[in-house]
């Protein structure tokens, strides 16, 4: 895969995290489906084999989900010369 398609799929990517999830919190439910399925049967008041996670999406958090990493030299030195125009 060339340089510029990669920066196309993080460019998309950012945007549809920045639209999506960022500073949205997002609670995932899970357990055993058949430990859920028969309490469910059995008409509890409460399911009490779910566990829950609750995740925050912080806009700082997108580099570390995608595994990037940015070269803050080489990102400086882009920024000055750019003001620079």
């Amino acid at each position: 895969m060339d340089k510029k398609r990669v920066i196309s799929i993080i460019t998309k990517a950012a945007k549809s995290y920045h639209e999506n999830l960022e500073d949205q919190k997002v609670l995932f439910v899970y357990g055993v489906p058949s430990e859920v399925k028969k309490q469910i049967e059995q008409n509890a008041d409460v399911i009490s084999c779910l566990e829950f996670y609750e995740v925050v999406f912080h806009r700082s958090n997108f580099l570390h989900l995608t595994g990037l990493r940015l070269n803050k030299k080489k990102l400086a030195l882009r920024l000055i010369s750019i003001q620079n125009v």
